[in-house]
């Protein structure tokens, strides 16, 4: 019995170096491959902006404040009118800028106002398509590239209601909120 015994401490023994021998030869034959490399991003921007207004048509409208861009780079646009009879109107036309570094989506265009009149239209034309607070999904979703220059149209107008009784008895003050909202094209 004690033959058997050695004999398998010595074939173990065995395995052991035999094992530890391949481990050695593995490692000596490993080779590692590395890729290493310098990567910088460059600065860049997101911005959409108004760039200036245009094409501004007074219809029987007595201006309060004309619309203007107040500064480089400004996200907004402040009129105020009066429109004294039912067929006045007032319109113009604002330029939307991409000076950013890559495309721009228009995702919605949303028209609200302080309370729901019928003596008033309020309607947004942008790339052909006329927007009004009943319709104001956004069809196409076309890109505006950078540098590239997009024409906002905006026109209100005093009109006959269906029924004469909606017209107003006394001067009503409303406010018109057109909002463009864009983001990042998404590939």
């Amino acid at each position: 019995m004690e033959k058997k015994n050695t004999f398998y401490v010595a074939v173990i023994a065995i395995l052991l170096v035999a094992v530890v021998a391949m481990s050695i030869g593995f490692a000596f034959s490993d080779v590692n491959l590395t890729i290493t490399g310098g990567v910088t991003a460059k600065a860049t921007k997101w911005d959409v902006h108004f760039k200036e207004v245009k094409n501004i048509n007074n219809n029987g409208a007595t201006v309060t404040t004309a619309p203007s861009v107040p500064a480089d780079g400004s996200t907004s646009i402040s009129y105020t009118v009066t429109l004294n009879k039912p067929g006045d109107y007032y319109e113009f036309d604002a330029d939307v800028i991409n000076a950013g570094d890559f495309n721009a989506i228009l995702k919605t265009i949303a028209l609200t106002s302080t309370s729901n009149i019928d003596y008033l239209d309020h309607v947004v034309t942008y790339n052909s398509t006329n927007y009004t607070a009943a319709t104001n999904t956004i069809t196409g979703n076309s890109a505006l590239a950078p540098e590239g220059t997009e024409t906002i149209h905006v026109k209100v107008s005093y009109v006959e209601p269906a029924n004469e009784s909606s017209l107003p008895e006394t001067d009503q003050t409303q406010t018109l909120t057109v909002t463009l909202t864009y983001g990042q094209a998404q590939a």
